[in-house]
């Protein structure tokens, strides 16, 4: 396990197709970096990111461009390898709680956390394509499928909605239980998707019959944050109450406890290899582990 203490409030973490790791820090300031922990050698620092705390960021799939998100609703697109600023996408108006770029990198989604909206963009010209409406309170999480054609947000609305891209019409809802569910991720193999609950409840669901499959609890805080390892066999989920735990998405069983952060979970990513998962925490730490057991986890 390695862990890095940036003197800032709040970080992000998410990994390019070259496996370089992605520390968003607060205030207008984004720093990549190449190796396990940030050094004036190993980094490249974005400045002037936008008007205020960066809320998301995340990779196009080849690596060579970053996406930037921030509480003032500012979107920008960056030069992954310079650091150079590209060019804003045309203006959200909004707070962006959370981003995801579609499998084949030409599409952007926003999930909007006042707006109550999903916006779509177009990478290579940053203007909007759709906005997607619907959801009547907050939304938290958005995500692609697999294949690019369907886009899934959740919301306080007590639902996650199932988008067709192409249409930007709904084509799916499934009501939840729980009222505040933070994070949505699709399996690799686009035919299940995972919410994460502000009761610490993980679920699977089957996008054939939008019924819940399988639920994972554990957590005795709410679930912020979940990643898929890349052979969909075990689903990472990211908590308030600290830390990371891997779950067998076939058994339910939870599989590892990964301690390290010392403040709640809030951004969760899995390396394209599938070795490592890195945590992003409120305190402005960055931790990563082997994906698989070692002596900084608890097996179950």
């Amino acid at each position: 396990m390695s862990r890095s203490v940036a003197p800032f409030p709040f970080r992000l973490a998410t990994w390019s197709a070259l496996n370089v790791k992605v520390v968003g820090e607060s205030f207008r300031r984004v720093r990549i970096c190449s190796s396990p922990m940030p050094s004036s050698r190993s980094s490249r620092t974005f400045s002037k990111v936008t008007g205020g705390l960066p809320l998301a960021v995340v990779f196009t799939p080849d690596g060579a461009r970053l996406i930037s998100a921030a509480f003032d609703g500012a979107v920008r697109l960056w030069d992954a390898h310079t650091g150079s600023d590209l060019h804003p996408f045309e203006q959200a108006g909004h707070h962006v709680w959370s981003l995801a770029v579609s499998p084949d990198g030409t599409m952007l989604a926003a999930a909007g956390y006042t707006d109550q909206t999903v916006t779509l963009w177009d990478i290579a010209t940053q203007r909007k394509r759709a906005t997607l409406t619907g959801h009547t309170d907050r939304v938290w999480g958005v995500d692609f499928s697999p294949d690019g054609r369907t886009v899934a947000s959740t919301s306080n609305d007590r639902t996650v909605r199932l988008w067709d891209v192409a249409t930007a019409q709904e084509r799916g809802r499934i009501d939840l239980p729980e009222q505040w569910v933070f994070a949505v991720a699709f399996a690799p193999s686009g035919d299940a998707l995972a919410t994460g609950s502000g009761e610490g409840t993980v679920r699977l669901w089957d996008l054939a019959t939008l019924k819940e499959c399988v639920s994972f609890r554990g957590h005795p805080a709410s679930v912020r944050c979940l990643a898929f390892l890349p052979d969909g066999k075990t689903l990472a989920s990211g908590s308030d109450d600290c830390t990371v735990k891997l779950w067998g998405v076939a058994t339910g069983q939870e599989r590892a406890t990964l301690r390290g952060p010392l403040f709640p979970v809030w951004s969760l990513a899995v390396s394209t290899n599938g070795k490592a998962v890195a945590a992003g925490a409120g305190d402005g730490a960055i931790t990563i582990w082997r994906a698989a057991s070692g002596p900084e986890t608890e097996p179950k």
